[in-house]
């Protein structure tokens, strides 16, 4: 035993060192990204009219990406984006999504009752967030439904974007060439 644990010291002390946080390890091309300017360029292809074009055009970068995101989740195998979407989690676990929210509060609660950590209004915060969360749902739902792409026999366009707002709002969404 002591002579396997030597060697893989050894084999760790010739290890290169750790990645330093200001090294590049994987570079996406911008066009490759989900971002503002890819799914204005798509969504408003599907729009005929140009008000709600404009609409489109005014929607904050978090809302804009969640319509595109559950659009694309829609056409499934079909999307361009679909390598990504397939790696992302069918249910996501976020406070905002359904059935997530008590799980949430539990934890929030047993860090108070195990940790001592003072989480005084956290329950009503998170379900506030839900609440908002559904009705920015809702919204989304009702201004862009109609044009959002859904795969047969899977879930409507309304759950799709219940699910690409969990996501979007887990992940960085800023994207630009120098970075």
């Amino acid at each position: 035993i002591q002579r396997a644990i030597e060697l893989q010291q050894a084999k760790l002390s010739n290890h290169p060192s750790p990645f330093t946080q200001e090294e590049i390890l994987l570079r996406i091309p911008l066009k490759a990204q989900i971002t503002r300017k890819n799914a204005l360029d798509i969504l408003s292809a599907l729009l005929t009219d140009e008000h709600n074009k404009r609409y489109l055009e005014e929607l904050d970068d978090a809302f804009l990406l969640t319509v595109l995101l559950a659009h694309e989740r829609g056409l499934g195998t079909n999307s361009r984006y679909w390598p990504y979407i397939a790696t992302l989690p069918a249910r996501p676990t976020c406070a905002l999504g359904r059935g997530w929210k008590q799980s949430v509060v539990d934890v929030v609660t047993s860090l108070a009752v195990e940790m001592g950590t003072d989480t005084n209004g956290w329950p009503m915060e998170i379900s506030k967030a839900a609440e908002m969360s559904e009705r920015i749902v809702a919204a989304l739902s009702r201004d862009y439904k109609s044009i959002l792409a859904v795969r047969d026999g899977a879930d409507d366009a309304t759950d799709n974007i219940r699910w690409s707002l969990c996501h979007v709002a887990s992940r960085a969404i800023a994207g630009r060439d120098e970075h």
